[in-house]
């Protein structure tokens, strides 16, 4: 933040889980004025490959679990990391 850093772009698929949580160690409780992206979707199929993982209930999952690792009561922005081809997009972005 001294630096002007306004902006942590992050994902659940990253360690998996583990950058979200180091952000929060290292920030919370965060500075005024800085915005906390995240994404959500991918997930481990094993052997290495990841599935893209656009269900809504899943998506929905995945941002209740960031929100819990971030300590935010709302993240400023949630991406979806990939889309998923076997779930239409706006099923996929629905609330």
């Amino acid at each position: 933040m001294d630096l002007g850093i306004n902006l942590i772009d992050t994902a659940d698929s990253y360690g998996p889980e583990v950058s979200e949580r180091l952000i929060a160690e290292a920030l919370f409780p965060y500075p005024k004025g800085l915005v906390i992206a995240t994404k959500g979707g991918p997930h481990a199929l094993g052997s290495g490959a990841m599935g893209a993982g656009g269900r809504p209930e899943y998506l929905r999952q995945c941002v209740e679990l960031s929100l819990r690792r971030l300590r935010l009561d709302c993240i400023d922005l949630y991406q979806l990391h990939r889309i998923d081809p076997k779930v239409p997009v706006a099923e996929s972005l629905a609330r």
